[in-house]
């Protein structure tokens, strides 16, 4: 980050439950709950904070939608 400080996997997962909560507040709880935006977080922490690296970012999203 621009102060130093390491992004750590509990970092990330903090400040993407902050970044939920304002999309959940700018949508309104009734659309927010009609979307699939809890999915979405759930498949972006899995790509961002596993230890192995996966070839193509997309696969795990194709199973989603599965």
């Amino acid at each position: 980050m621009s102060n130093g400080k390491p992004v750590t996997k509990a970092l990330f997962r903090q400040v993407l439950g902050e970044e939920m909560k304002v999309i959940a507040s700018e949508l309104g709880e009734e659309r927010f709950s009609q979307g699939r935006f809890d999915d979405a977080a759930r498949l972006m922490e899995q790509i961002t904070t596993s230890d192995e690296l996966i070839d193509f970012l997309t696969l795990p999203g194709y199973r989603l939608l599965a």
